[in-house]
């Protein structure tokens, strides 16, 4: 049945506010036929382009029949014609054009389904641990499906009121808040629990979902501004200022959730045996996975053959100078040794020990010649290290990461090793590290003293391990300083290429000591000639001490002690309040 003229004009009308609808909703036209010129309808006596009244007028000329639209007037509905712009005549590319071609209005928003259920999965199944850090990362609003805004918030909510959060409490919980089928009942509950087996990389997820959530958020700002852009093109400026301030929105709700400062914890949920697990021993009574490790050395003392064997045990769950150790893939960053030089000597050591290495457990960044500052290495370094898992990251040697800084003055060792702190923490890993000596017979100091520098490197690390010369010849006695452990007692490695073994036989109190000119042993007079010649034209006793404690690193107990010892031996007097040498050494 032919259509009437009025239905005609109807269908018509509906096609072009249909047209100008979608053209409201997807404002990022690049269509390339569009930078094309249309050519107007032509009629005798000049160019014009076809009016919607004349198009109406042609079709009320018949009260029955009307003939159809043209195929140009039906174009024209389409999509209007719009005149080119002559600044497109040159440079315009195929390339340029497909950039500005309408995205699907259909496309799925920016997400990562698993990331999130990777987050909520951690938040259930360690709730003390992973709880926390998801509330100061991440808001409700990060969660665009809302069953998972649903279990996010009730988690929290659950957590915060009752303390404990278990499968079945969290399950039950859900049902008697009503909230049980509108995330999917049971089953999807016990999904999220078995989605991660730890929540040990809870804060890889999470940086997956705030990513996302910011890309959302850009896209929702950029498509206001493009609208913008295609209804107020008179306005540029106020178009700018406009995006500006979306674009500004944007920063500023991303900040949300994302506190610098790590979560303010309530120790009632602590007690009773409710602390969260203790890190991995991967040195056992030594070395925390996450921990700082220092081992302090003579130059040339070989710490670095002793911290290839560290990463070795480590990475092959030997045992390192008489410790178990837990297996786990390391890192080693070289910043001296030639790349030839190094994989010999990890070679030698594994021959020496009798282990293989088995695929990417044992990794080095040979970084020889790129050692400028710590500062400047860590966004590259952590890049790498955060995406991967190691339980060890060794840094040797520790002096090319002090970059422009001044080992011997405390701000500055103090933020290398805050560098340091950042890798262990956001890595999840232990950091250790060498240290070489100052100058002097190191007999003289307690072990905690003898690290060269500023006194900081002795109290930063988690444990401190010093190996002092001892009087057998190619052996040292290794004395631990550790935060997180019971004290161990000091005990002797010896030197035989390539590695330290330890040797039960040798006393550990036989510290090698300075000779003198006879070669007899030195006494305690001549062991204290280092804290003598600090005295000059005398000093007073306040600033005695200080100078032996920037000088010699040498602590308040120790300096008490050897000049209690010049004093007796009468080689120190007091003369006007100054203290000055009493006779020739």
């Amino acid at each position: 049945m032919a259509k009437s003229a009025e239905q005609i004009r109807e269908e018509l009308l509906r096609l072009k506010a249909d047209n100008a609808k979608h053209d409201l909703l997807v404002p990022m036209v690049a269509d390339a036929k569009l930078h094309k010129s249309v050519k107007p309808e032509v009629e005798q006596g000049g160019a014009r382009e076809s009016t919607d009244n004349e198009r109406e007028t042609r079709m009320q000329g018949s009260s029955t029949l009307c003939p159809l639209p043209t195929e140009k007037e039906r174009e024209e509905l389409r999509s209007p014609a719009q005149k080119p712009s002559p600044r497109r005549t040159t440079g315009w590319t195929a390339e340029r054009s497909q950039r500005l071609q309408k995205p699907d209005i259909h496309q799925t928003m920016p997400h990562s389904v698993e990331a999130k259920q990777g987050v909520l999965g951690s938040m259930l199944c360690e709730p003390r641990t992973a709880i926390p850090i998801a509330q100061q990362a991440i808001t409700d609003r990060h969660f665009h499906v809302p069953m998972h805004v649903t279990v996010f918030n009730a988690l929290i909510s659950m957590f915060e009121n009752e303390g404990a959060v278990d499968l079945i409490t969290f399950t039950q919980y859900l049902r008697d808040m009503g909230q049980l089928d509108q995330v999917g009942g049971p089953s999807f509950v016990t999904e999220l629990f078995t989605f991660v087996p730890t929540a040990a990389n809870i804060e890889y997820y999470l940086d997956i979902v705030k990513n996302k959530y910011v890309a959302r958020e850009v896209i929702a700002a950029a498509t206001e501004s493009v609208q913008r852009a295609y209804e107020e093109q008179d306005d540029v400026p106020g178009m700018f200022a406009e995006h500006d301030k979306r674009m500004e929105a944007v920063r500023v709700a991303c900040q949300v959730g994302q506190a610098r400062l790590p979560a303010l914890l309530d120790a009632s949920l602590y007690l009773n045996g409710n602390c969260p697990p203790k890190p991995a021993e991967l040195v056992k009574g030594i070395l925390h996975q996450g921990s700082k490790l220092v081992v302090g050395g003579p130059s040339k003392g070989r710490k670095t053959m002793a911290l290839i064997d560290l990463a070795v045990s480590v990475a092959t769950g030997a045992t390192w100078w008489g410790f178990p150790c837990e297996q786990g893939p390391v890192c080693y960053i070289n910043f001296e040794i030639q790349d030839a030089f190094f994989w010999h000597r990890v070679t030698e050591v594994c021959k020496a020990k009798g282990v293989m290495l088995e695929r990417d457990m044992f990794m080095a960044w040979n970084l020889r010649g790129h050692g400028e500052g710590i500062e400047n290495l860590i966004d590259d370094l952590l890049a790498v290290l955060r995406h991967r898992t190691f339980v060890l990251d060794i840094i040797d040697p520790i002096y090319k990461a002090l970059g422009k800084r001044d080992e011997n003055k405390a701000g500055d060792v103090a933020s290398m090793l805050n560098e340091l702190e950042k890798i262990a923490v956001k890595t999840r890993a232990a950091v250790g590290f060498g240290a070489h000596y100052s100058k002097g017979n190191q007999a003289l100091k307690e072990s905690i003293d003898r690290i060269g520098g500023s006194g900081v490197f002795a109290r930063d690390p988690d444990s401190i391990l010093t190996m002092t010369a001892h009087e057998e010849p190619e052996a040292f006695t290794i004395e631990a300083t550790l935060r997180n452990f019971a004290p161990i007692k000091p005990f002797v490695v010896k030197w035989e290429w390539p590695l330290f073994s330890r040797d039960e036989s040798l006393d550990p109190e036989a510290l090698k000591t300075r000779r003198s000119k006879v070669g007899r042993p030195a006494d305690a007079s001549e062991n204290a000639e280092e804290l003598l010649e600090l005295l000059g034209r005398g000093l007073r006793y306040g600033e005695f001490q200080r100078a032996a404690e920037q000088e010699l690193q040498m602590k308040e107990k120790t300096f008490e002690k050897y000049f209690s010892i010049l004093k007796r031996a009468n080689r120190i007097a007091k003369i006007a309040g100054m203290w000055t040498r009493s006779g020739t050494l």
